[in-house]
């Protein structure tokens, strides 16, 4: 009776303990399921990069009588940009943007400007210049990558160069194009070159954008930086092979002597670099995508604008860790070297004759051992003899 009881008791605390983990687990997959979600992206809308969208999903409503409004914060904390009170939908997401359409819109370079996003709860309608209440989400670019990041897509940003290298070229292509003498389609050729070729063309400006993606990438381990910093490597890569080819053809075209002839050769200058520019659907699945041989200029510009993604967490930033200094280490006194102490000379003396062999003691030992193993071994085997006799 008492092991089919145990049986049972044992297998009733088995399944207890299966139905608490999955309740468990189960309680926590709901709560990652409703958890915010959400990021801030930049683009442009008047100028590079002067636009903010704010995307976010199962935000919990905001306290009574307060609403939630963005901001940007710059590096040294020093400057404060609102970006508006943001409205919350039923569902709970909240989308928002920040554009010339905002009061408080600068034309500002915002990824040259701000390192920081933060979402706070304000009193509803108060529309502060500065954040005063609680950090609800917050994210700062990842450590070490942002100064990559505006050498791609800052103010002086090489992917914006490029871009804008490129246009040019192409606009002078195009009007080489339309040229009834050939002396004018050679000088607009002469520019196309100039453009892709010169001291500030496209060809530096496309080693410049892969070089400062190489370097985010190579300063965190930040997903969303990785992986856009590849595509825009990738996509300059692709701009600077047509635009190679463009202006190799431009040269030609240039030595052309009939003016049919050259525009024949112009029209290759104008395709490639409009490839260049704008990439072009390598593989005819209906889009131009950021891999090799598709993506151009303008996707590199893009996916350097999507590496300062600001991936939104909960709760304000948090406080680095200072790294501790390394102690100074403490000199240590060199150890002086010994000076030997002369040892006087011995007054030689009478020696005095051998008491015997040397090898005696040596003997001695030997024969001392072996008396010692012969009593212990006689020992044995008297105590052997008086347990037979007893028995």
């Amino acid at each position: 009776m008492i092991m089919p009881r145990l049986k049972s008791i044992l297998v009733l605390a088995i399944v207890t303990m299966v139905a608490v983990s999955a309740g468990m687990l189960m309680a926590q997959d709901a709560k990652a399921q409703a958890s915010p979600v959400g990021a801030a992206t930049i683009s442009d809308d008047q100028a590079s990069s002067d636009a903010l969208t704010y995307t976010l999903t199962n935000v919990p409503a905001p306290s009574a009588g307060a609403e939630y409004v963005g901001w940007l914060i710059s590096d040294d904390d020093s400057v404060k940009l609102s970006t508006g009170a943001m409205e919350r939908g039923d569902d709970g997401s909240i989308t928002h943007v920040f554009d010339s359409s905002n009061p408080r819109y600068t034309g500002a370079n915002l990824i040259q400007g701000y390192d920081k996003v933060v979402i706070t709860e304000e009193a509803a309608g108060s529309d502060p210049d500065e954040p005063t209440g609680a950090a609800a989400f917050s994210r700062q670019l990842p450590m070490g990558t942002a100064s990559s990041i505006r050498a791609l897509v800052g103010e002086d940003g090489s992917a914006g160069h490029l871009r804008t290298q490129l246009t040019a070229a192409l606009d002078s292509a195009k009007l080489a194009q339309v040229q009834d003498t050939l002396e004018n389609a050679r000088q607009h050729l002469e520019a196309v070159v100039e453009a892709i070729d010169g001291p500030s063309g496209v060809l530096i400006h496309a080693q410049n954008a892969k070089q400062a993606a190489v370097a985010a990438a190579q300063a965190t381990s930040d997903r969303t930086v990785n992986r856009y910093a590849a595509s825009v490597e990738m996509s300059a890569t692709n701009a600077e092979s047509s635009a190679e080819l463009a202006r190799d053809e431009a040269r030609i075209a240039s030595m052309e002597s009939q003016l049919q002839n050259a525009k024949l050769a112009i029209a290759g200058v104008v395709g490639f670099l409009d490839v260049a520019l704008n990439g072009t659907d390598a593989d005819a699945n209906g889009s131009i995508e950021s891999a090799s041989g598709e993506g151009g200029a303008a996707h590199a510009y893009m996916d350097g604008q999507l590496m300062a993604t600001y991936s939104l967490q909960e709760g304000g930033i948090p406080t680095p860790t200072p790294t501790p200094a390394p102690p100074t280490p403490t000199p240590v006194p060199p150890t002086p070297t010994p000076v030997p102490t002369p040892t006087p000379e011995p007054t030689p003396t009478a020696v005095p004759p051998s008491p015997g062999d040397s090898s005696v003691p040596g003997v001695m030992q030997i024969a001392l051992v072996a008396s010692v193993l012969l009593l212990v071994a006689g020992g044995v085997a008297a105590l052997g003899g008086r347990r037979r006799e007893e028995a």
